[in-house]
């Protein structure tokens, strides 16, 4: 991908929180490019980073950060050395916004729908309030509500309707990227599928760059054009997705592959051993190697560097590496 084609950088991110076992290494090392008009999948198993790393790229993370390193630029700009005052002013929302994991249950209940969606704009100067809700009202248009939603109060609509509001809200300030933090996981599979066909819709009629978040491989492939495989903090797999799908190099990715129910074949779905690593004190070597069915000796000493073994498509794995 060339520079000018790229919209966010992220470069070498590493996150440490405060615990009272020691520091959480939450990210480590994580690189990652976004094209305009592109979608990436961020896919991986509960505390992996994903939300971490959608957190860092806002500037949202919580106060018990004890470590905080690595650059982040949008159009070429280093967001990390802007202000949280300036941040908030020239960024957040206004070029870069986000979709909250459970959103949809955020929203104030005593304050009416439009006035939520409405409320970012009233911060800019240059809009009336009228001019607000006239914006407002045309993005629940955008994401199919009535205008007759705008006077509601969020009790009023379905889980469905609370989520395309939601989205409305993320995208009433004309973002450049979206980061989508598992947008669908409280729905029912009917309406899963609606939000789903909405975001396609939105992606091409606005030229969406988006970073969609999800515990779910399969999901986050009908959205995405790449797919990048996090387990314990760092990225171990990326690829388009036909490679991730159907070339998975890592041994976690054949292994979430493997765990997703299949309609046809008559095969049951596998599961994968163990259980993540304890992040204060995270195995030496490759993170994944006590749960990995092809350890070998060098993964127990050495964390793999990223390789790329094929054009485009890179992994963190020793067996796509020289064995020593």
């Amino acid at each position: 991908m060339s520079m000018a084609s790229r919209l966010l950088e992220v470069t070498d991110l590493n996150v440490e929180y405060s615990s009272r076992a020691g520091p959480v290494k939450a990210l480590e090392s994580v690189s990652l490019a976004v094209g305009r008009a592109e979608t990436i999948g961020i896919v991986g198993e509960s505390g992996s980073g994903k939300s971490s790393l959608g957190l860092s790229i806002m500037k949202l993370l919580p106060p018990n950060i004890h470590a905080f390193s690595g650059v982040v630029r949008l159009e070429g700009s280093d967001l990390t050395r802007l202000s949280e005052n300036e941040f908030r002013r020239t960024v957040r929302w206004k070029k870069i916004s986000m979709v909250f994991q459970g959103a949809m249950n955020s929203m104030n209940p005593v304050i009416r729908v439009g006035t939520q969606i409405a409320e970012p704009l009233f911060f800019d100067s240059s809009l009336s309030r009228h001019d607000a809700e006239r914006v407002a009202k045309r993005n629940l248009r955008a994401v199919g509500l009535s205008d007759e939603v705008f006077r509601r109060y969020p009790h009023e609509l379905s889980g469905g309707m609370k989520q395309r509001a939601v989205i409305a809200m993320a995208l009433v300030t004309n973002p450049k990227l979206v980061l989508l933090d598992e947008p669908t996981s409280a729905l029912d599979v009917s309406v899963q599928a609606q939000i789903m066909n909405l975001l396609k819709k939105l992606r091409t009629e606005m030229g969406l760059s988006i970073l969609f978040i999800s515990h779910d491989l399969a999901l986050a492939s009908e959205l995405s054009e790449k797919i990048a495989v996090m387990y314990a903090g760092q990225i171990v797999e990326f690829g388009t997705n036909s490679d991730v799908l159907t070339h998975p190099l890592h041994p976690y990715t054949q292994l979430l592959l493997a765990s997703a129910p299949r309609l046809t074949g008559g095969l049951s779905p596998g599961f994968i051993p163990g259980i993540p690593p304890d992040l204060v004190k995270p195995p030496a070597g490759c993170r994944f190697h006590p749960r990995c069915p092809y350890v070998f000796e060098r993964c127990k000493n050495e964390d793999p560097l990223e390789l790329v073994p094929d054009p485009g498509h890179s992994v963190r794995c020793w067996l796509h590496g020289e064995k020593e």
